[in-house]
């Protein structure tokens, strides 16, 4: 394949990857930044590390652009992930662009089950913004990943989805025990922001119940520990995330999860499901799922190359010790919350790192921070400020995530793996000036809309 590496990583995504100036509407390039430049964007997006970059211009060289090839790459990556986060043979592993595509199968799943589907998404406004849509089975983008004639807002397929966003834990149980509608709960482990909903074991209690339940946990920032993986799989949870975000791939990487007990869903069906070729190829489904036999077989090397991009960060990341990664974790939220949580700023809601457990611990990476209560201004636009900086710091100094849906939150600062890994290396001494500098750097440069007489020279 004589294509460059940037050419082709960002193809096979919708609009949010189409490039300008070399970035995407996230700001994150799909070339290396230099070596000086700050990352702690992972909640939204990083952009690739000069190592997963050299591997892939050296990966690419000796690809074939066909559909075997293609079909065989793909089975290597599953391969991969399966020996990365310790999955069981019987775990199926599906590829899609993203955690808002892969909201489809879970929805066709409930349809297969019962035709009528009642999908319970929870904090809509902390994941994907276009769930609702892909959880109806809709067309959600103007710009699928692939050549198709479907139109946006185009239903997928012909049984009704009922979504709900505003909903009591006993509206689930009613709808369970009228057993007229398969029923979905979506358990969001770690949102935009690091919040878990509904409450885990309410959810674990329900599913024990009403063994109909289809829990799906949208693990899609990616800060899931192996041993909480498997946890939910043992339970019969689908367990959808991603390669970037926490892990460093390039955004538009996801990867589904799907326990034993859904082989029978997907081994056969008399449904049509062709319209969701616009996002999947055959190939991104397990071979024996043959409910999808008659979509398009088209290639996505984009979705290869991003999914090859996030193996090479998982493996860089799992080659430290999990006891290290979390003393690296608490060193990085103890300097951010020294560094943060002064004037002008404070770190919203802190997580009490006494109280989570060794599986839990990659939750507290996303800092939260807002503008202090003592300061004068209070009506201050949180996002045209995060946009001054945006245009002044993101490309050449520094990135950090953009807000959420949020009067409070003007900014998120977001460890990953690659921060981690670049790290793990280095003395206490010299780990925490870097991490403090870093730190620094970021707060006078967030600072700087309320501040005019800061210049970008005062930052580097």
């Amino acid at each position: 394949m004589k294509k460059k590496v940037e050419e082709i990583i960002s193809t096979g995504g919708d609009e949010r990857l189409e490039l300008i100036n070399g970035v995407n509407s996230y700001g994150i390039s799909v070339t290396p930044k230099s070596s000086n430049y700050i990352h702690y964007a992972s909640s939204t997006g990083e952009s690739i590390s000069t190592e997963s970059y050299v591997f892939l211009t050296s990966y690419i060289q000796n690809l074939s652009f066909n559909e075997l090839e293609y079909k065989k790459q793909l089975q290597l990556c599953r391969d991969d992930i399966r020996k990365l986060w310790g999955l069981e043979d019987e775990i199926d592993i599906v590829f899609g662009p993203s955690g808002t595509d892969l909201e489809i199968i879970i929805s066709i799943a409930g349809v297969i089950q019962k035709g009528r589907v009642v999908n319970f998404l929870s904090l809509p406004g902390e994941i994907g913004s276009k769930s609702q849509d892909s959880a109806k089975c809709k067309v959600f983008s103007s710009v699928p990943p692939n050549k198709s004639s479907v139109r946006l807002g185009e239903s997928m397929v012909k049984q009704d989805i009922n979504i709900r966003t505003v909903w009591k834990k006993e509206d689930v149980e009613f709808e369970l025990d009228k057993e007229k509608s398969a029923v979905i709960v979506h358990l969001v482990y770690g949102s935009k922001t690091g919040k878990i909903y509904p409450d885990e074991r309410w959810v674990e209690d329900l599913s024990s119940k009403y063994p109909s339940l289809i829990v799906a946990v949208d693990a899609c920032q990616g800060r899931i520990s192996k041993a909480k993986i498997n946890k939910f799989l043992n339970k019969g949870f689908i367990v959808y995330t991603t390669g970037s975000k926490f892990f460093g791939g390039q955004p538009f990487s996801g990867i589904a999860l799907f326990p034993e007990k859904f082989k029978e869903y997907f081994h056969r069906s008399h449904l049509d499901f062709n319209k969701i070729s616009a996002f999947f190829n055959r190939s991104e489904f397990p071979e024996n799922w043959a409910a999808f036999d008659e979509i398009a077989s088209q290639i996505n090397y984009g979705l290869l190359l991003r999914l090859k991009s996030s193996i090479y960060e998982m493996s860089a990341f799992y080659s430290i010790d999990n006891s290290r990664i979390i003393g690296l974790i608490m060193t990085y939220v103890r300097i951010a919350n020294e560094v943060f949580d002064s004037y002008p700023f404070e770190v919203l809601k802190k997580n009490d790192i006494k109280t989570l457990s060794e599986e839990d611990f990659m939750l507290i990476t996303i800092i939260n921070v807002g503008i202090s209560k003592r300061y004068k201004t209070v009506d201050l636009d949180l996002r045209k400020a995060f946009n001054q900086v945006k245009s002044m710091y993101f490309e050449k100094v520094f990135i950090v995530s953009q807000p959420v849906e949020s009067k409070k939150i003007y900014f998120r600062v977001a460890i990953g793996a690659r921060n981690i890994y670049e790290l793990a290396g280095m003395l206490k001494s010299k780990r925490e000036e870097v991490i403090r500098r870093h730190f620094e750097v970021i707060k006078r440069g967030m600072y700087s809309p309320f501040k005019e007489e800061m210049v970008n020279e005062t930052l580097l």
